[in-house]
């Protein structure tokens, strides 16, 4: 079980920062050793500045979803609607589109807990299917996702460093709340 000060809210504008510099580090961390360090650099430069997460954050399609440790942000997701590769046919997709722990923070639980709190946020936004796409070279994310019932159904392209890739397209169900069960 997570560590009880760990806590997850939904990212407001003025968290727009502090979140950039999370995506930045948690990215590199990431990708660093299995993709070319250059290419991983120009991705954060075009992808986490503070305007870009700032308009991200206002944008009614999207949550982010910020863990944090008292006032560290350690860990992220991001659950938006979008439009879902052919391989997803379940219901009503809700993409789960990043998901990024600190990996000093790895194995305490605590991407268990964005990953639940992922699939509450899309369950209130009515989706019935939570789908994401992983770097297939990533075997440790993909492990993880499998053990939290996500099940590889196909692949989509991703263009990153100028490459296409074909990563792995994972999803499960989203639970819904029983009637007679406490929300």
């Amino acid at each position: 079980m997570p560590d009880p000060v760990f806590q997850v809210r939904r990212a407001g504008r003025a968290d727009a920062s502090n979140l950039a510099e999370l995506a930045a580090s948690t990215f590199r961390d990431t990708y660093f050793l299995i993709s070319d360090p250059v290419e991983v650099e120009d991705y954060i430069r075009t992808n986490f500045t503070t305007k870009l997460l700032e308009e991200q954050i206002a944008d009614d399609s999207a949550t982010f979803i910020l863990g944090s440790i008292g006032d560290r942000f350690i860990g992220y997701a991001l659950v938006r609607h979008s439009v879902a590769p052919d391989c997803v046919t379940g219901p009503v997709p809700i993409e789960l589109s990043r998901l990024y722990l600190e990996q000093a923070f790895h194995g305490r639980g605590y991407g268990s807990a964005l990953v639940l709190a992922s699939l509450r946020e899309a369950r209130e936004r009515n989706g019935q299917t939570l789908w994401l796409s992983v770097y297939s070279e990533n075997m440790k994310a993909r492990a993880f996702y499998a053990a939290m019932g996500f099940v590889e159904i196909g692949a989509r392209d991703f263009l990153f460093g100028g490459r296409i890739y074909n990563d792995p397209v994972m999803s499960r169900a989203i639970p819904q709340r029983s009637h007679h069960a406490p929300p």
